[in-house]
Parts: C-alpha cells; sequence; structure tokens
C-alpha cells in the first residue's frame, strides 16, 4: 500500500424532497463541494494527498422507506428526470468507484468529480 493519501467527498445529483427553499441551498451548496474537492487536491498535491469527488446518480438504496412529509411539489419535479435515468446503480458499483479512487491505479487522478450516473447526464 502506498504512502500517497486520498480523500474522496461524495455529492448527490438528485433529492426526493425540495422545497425552493432546499433546491435554493443544494446547488450552491454541490458546487461547492467541488471547489473544495478541486481546491483540497491543488493545497495537498505536493504532500502526497489527492482529493476527488463522486457525483453519483440513482442508486438503489432504502432511503425512500425512512422519509416523512414529502413534499407533493418537489416529489413531482423530481421524478421528470427520473424517467430519464437509463438505469440506477446498485451500491457496490459505486463501491467500486470509490475503491478505484483510493487505490493505486488512480495515483494521477487528483481533483477530479467522477460522474458515475449511467449516461444520465449526457442526455
Amino acid at each position: 500500500m502506498s504512502s500517497f493519501r486520498t480523500f474522496i467527498t461524495r455529492g448527490h445529483k438528485k433529492s426526493l424532497k425540495r422545497s425552493r427553499k432546499t433546491a435554493e441551498r443544494q446547488s450552491p451548496s454541490k458546487h461547492a463541494v467541488v471547489g473544495l474537492t478541486k481546491n483540497t487536491a491543488y493545497l495537498y498535491a505536493n504532500e502526497g494527498i489527492r482529493c476527488n469527488g463522486i457525483a453519483p446518480g440513482a442508486v438503489e438504496t432504502n432511503i425512500g422507506q425512512s422519509m416523512t412529509n414529502i413534499n407533493d411539489f418537489g416529489m413531482g419535479r423530481t421524478m421528470l428526470g427520473m424517467g430519464l435515468n437509463p438505469r440506477t446503480a446498485q451500491p457496490e458499483e459505486i463501491a467500486k468507484l470509490a475503491l478505484f479512487l483510493v487505490s493505486e491505479e488512480s495515483s494521477f487522478v487528483n481533483g477530479a468529480i467522477v460522474v458515475a450516473d449511467g449516461g444520465w447526464s449526457a442526455y
């Protein structure tokens, strides 16, 4: 194992519960995570520390079971884009990407935001 240290940040492409205030805060927050990832990668590159982010699309989880008081407007807006998803990912697929990013095989990858959405954002 290398002494090369790695950070991975994780952003979400979608949220099932969105109100206007949530959406107004969510987009700038996501952009802030991207900026923080890139800035950290640059600042610590000479220290042997890499920082990359994963931007997953829809992932099959049980998160919906724990949701309460779902905003009908937010859910309706979210579902419009969900129909365009080629498919949803299994959690293991995202985990494999994370393992790649912390491995020696990705030793030259630094400051990247890797989109793992099955082609959804290419549409």
